[in-house]
């Protein structure tokens, strides 16, 4: 989930960009983040497994779908803001789903549970996609991206599976709000 935040800016540049444009790159990301993280308060509504969800599959097609085929910049802009809104959305909705699978007395120690789990998978994803980035020809190659692009999509596709057999799990039923 993490490797256009380490990424993006590198193939910014192999793209043409500038070097102060490259450097935003990531703050476009975080723009989009923002956004989606004030966004993910629909959960009330919607329901926090939804959402969950919605953002996990959002993230899944922007790394699949628009960041292995990027060729321009300004689809690189644009990606990285749609980006950032679907992780700053999921990122922000797991602890309110994290509340919904057990008593109130231990939300502080399941989130704590659930983030050192995401810990282990955000320190070792970003280098395997350098791995990748480096197998394809390097910075300077649209393959390698397209590589680690392929390897975070299939990872967070597989993330989104999870989190319908999590909606499934707690509440019993896929289909629904809340």
């Amino acid at each position: 989930m993490y490797t256009p935040f380490f990424y993006v800016s590198t193939n910014a540049v192999r793209m043409g960009a500038s070097s102060s444009l490259a450097f935003y790159c990531v703050c476009f990301i975080n723009a989009g983040s923002t956004i989606g993280r004030l966004a993910a308060a629909v959960g009330d509504h919607w329901g926090t497994f939804n959402v969950l969800i919605v953002t996990s599959v959002g993230i899944a097609l922007m790394l699949l779908a628009f960041w292995i085929p990027l060729s321009t910049v300004s689809a690189l802009i644009g990606c990285s803001v749609m980006y950032g809104f679907f992780v700053g959305g999921y990122i922000s909705i797991i602890p309110a789903c994290v509340a919904h699978t057990g008593p109130p007395s231990e939300i502080g120690i399941r989130v704590g549970l659930v983030w050192t789990f995401v810990a282990v998978f955000a320190l070792t994803g970003p280098p395997i996609s350098g791995a990748l980035l480096s197998h394809g020809g390097g910075v300077d190659s649209a393959l390698g991206y397209k590589y680690a692009g392929a390897f975070s999509g299939a990872v967070c596709a597989v993330g989104a599976l999870f989190s319908v057999w999590s909606k499934k799990a707690i509440s019993g039923r896929l289909g629904g709000l809340k």
